[in-house]
């Protein structure tokens, strides 16, 4: 999907580049072994600073779901679907649904989508 694109930084470079790996990347956080999305300097369980990146499955079950109608940036037009999935690990994450219709506790897998503009971007398909 076309639209406004994040501008990685020094702290979720690593989830950025997993997408462009084809992986769903999050940290794990050494002390209290917390998945953390978003990315963050320090473990918001413990406030642990040892945190890991970890290759996660990219699969999970929509948590909630919203269909935007209005148009709130020029290069998105609605509608389109943001989910908040709750991946077969564990963490919530959100991201767009390019595939299949939403429903609460649907099976969802991770696709990435390369935005041509330097970034890949996770988003989510319904499977089956």
């Amino acid at each position: 999907m076309p639209g406004p694109l994040p501008d990685p930084t020094e702290v979720d470079r690593p989830y950025w580049e997993g997408a462009r790996a084809g992986v769903l990347r999050l940290q794990r956080c050494a002390a209290c072994r917390q998945l953390l999305f978003p990315p963050a300097r320090r473990c918001p369980q413990c406030d642990g600073d040892a945190l890991r990146w970890e290759d996660l499955r990219g699969r999970g079950r929509i948590w909630s779901w919203v269909v935007f109608r209005r148009q709130y940036f020029p290069a998105m037009p609605p509608p389109y679907i943001v989910v908040r999935v709750r991946l077969d690990e564990g963490p919530l994450v959100i991201a767009n649904l390019v595939g299949g219709e939403p429903a609460i506790d649907a099976p969802v897998r991770a696709v990435f989508h390369d935005t041509g503009r330097g970034l890949v971007l996770p988003q989510f398909v319904v499977e089956g």
